[in-house]
C-alpha cells in the first residue's frame, strides 16, 4: 500500500544554487592566484638556478645584479632590490627573498600573499 507516493530524492534548485555558487567562488580564488604561484615559482627557479652555478666567491653586488637580471628574465615583477636580503656566514652566503603580493579580489576586498624563500650558496 502506497501512503504518499514516490519519496523524492536529489538537489532542490535552491540548494543546487548555493553549491553552484560555492564551488564558483573557489573557482574565481584560484583563478586569481594562479598568476601569483606561478611568478612565486619563477622567483624559486631564479634562486635555486643562482646556487647551482659557482657563485660563492662573487661580491655580495654581483650576486644581487645577477638575481635581479635573473628575475627580470623571467618576468617577476613584485620581487625588487629591497626584498633582497645576502648574508655571509663562515665561508658561506645566505640569499633571501621576502615579499608580499597585493592581488585584488572584490572590490575594496584584496588578498595578500607572503612569500619567504632562501637559498645558501657553497662553493663547488
Amino acid at each position: 500500500m502506497e501512503r504518499f507516493g514516490k519519496k523524492q530524492e536529489g538537489l532542490t534548485f535552491l540548494s543546487l544554487l548555493i553549491v553552484l555558487a560555492v564551488i564558483g567562488f573557489f573557482a574565481y580564488i584560484g583563478i586569481k592566484l594562479t598568476p601569483v604561484y606561478l611568478e612565486h615559482f619563477s622567483v624559486t627557479s631564479s634562486l635555486q638556478s643562482l646556487a647551482e652555478e659557482e657563485s660563492q666567491g662573487l661580491a655580495v653586488g654581483e650576486l644581487r645584479s645577477r638575481l635581479l637580471k635573473r628575475l627580470e628574465i623571467n618576468n617577476v615583477s613584485h620581487v625588487g632590490e629591497n626584498d633582497i636580503d645576502i648574508r655571509s656566514d663562515s665561508g658561506s652566503k645566505t640569499v633571501t627573498i621576502q615579499y608580499e603580493v597585493q592581488e585584488p579580489f572584490y572590490g575594496n576586498v584584496s588578498l595578500l600573499i607572503s612569500f619567504e624563500d632562501s637559498v645558501t650558496l657553497s662553493g663547488h
